[in-house]
């Protein structure tokens, strides 16, 4: 898909990953592209050197942000792409996240999004999700697990939003997952 999407610009894309971790997407972008990596954990830089060091091999920059996703540093229209990878359950606000992924887009440019999400309303996987919510929230670096995320995706400014629901292999209470895009 971001292949096909280069190949379309015919030309080296400007991407952004949020809430980046130790950086083990960075094997999955473009050759030749610009990276920005946003995360507001200081101490992921750390686990992430390795991975960056390998992907400078191959990508024109790679540049570290420390910072937030509902205040995203870069002026409106930078990136080609922005993508992340089960981090919109930990931002603080899920529509100014979204607000600044279309901002900083530019037009035409893709949101790339993986993401678990609530289970169905009045079903058991609910209940457990609530149940879990507070103890997995303090574990997991504030993520909560029956957060509305596809809700907020489709009530965003952005367009051609595309969402592919699966089931996904991790805590049962972590389930069901969305993968998706969507367009400034």
């Amino acid at each position: 898909m971001v292949l096909d999407y280069k190949n379309r610009q015919n030309r080296d894309l400007k991407i952004l990953e949020l809430g980046v971790g130790a950086a083990p997407n960075l094997k999955y972008v473009p050759d030749n592209s610009d990276i920005t990596l946003l995360d507001p954990n200081p101490y992921f830089t750390k686990h992430a050197e390795e991975n960056i060091i390998e992907a400078k091999k191959r990508l024109k920059s790679v540049e570290w942000v420390q910072g937030v996703a509902e205040n995203i540093s870069s002026p409106s229209n930078t990136f080609d792409i922005v993508f992340c990878t089960l981090v919109l359950c930990t931002v603080v606000d899920v529509k100014k996240c979204l607000s600044e992924v279309h901002r900083v887009l530019k037009p035409g440019g893709m949101f790339l999004f993986l993401e678990h999400v609530a289970a169905e309303k009045n079903t058991w996987k609910r209940f457990a999700q609530t149940f879990m919510d507070p103890v997995h929230y303090v574990l997991f670096d504030k993520c909560s697990v029956h957060r509305e995320t596809e809700s907020f995706i489709r009530a965003s400014s952005l367009k051609d939003i595309e969402i592919e629901r699966f089931q996904s292999e991790l805590f049962f209470w972590i389930d069901p997952s969305i993968t998706g895009t969507a367009t400034k």
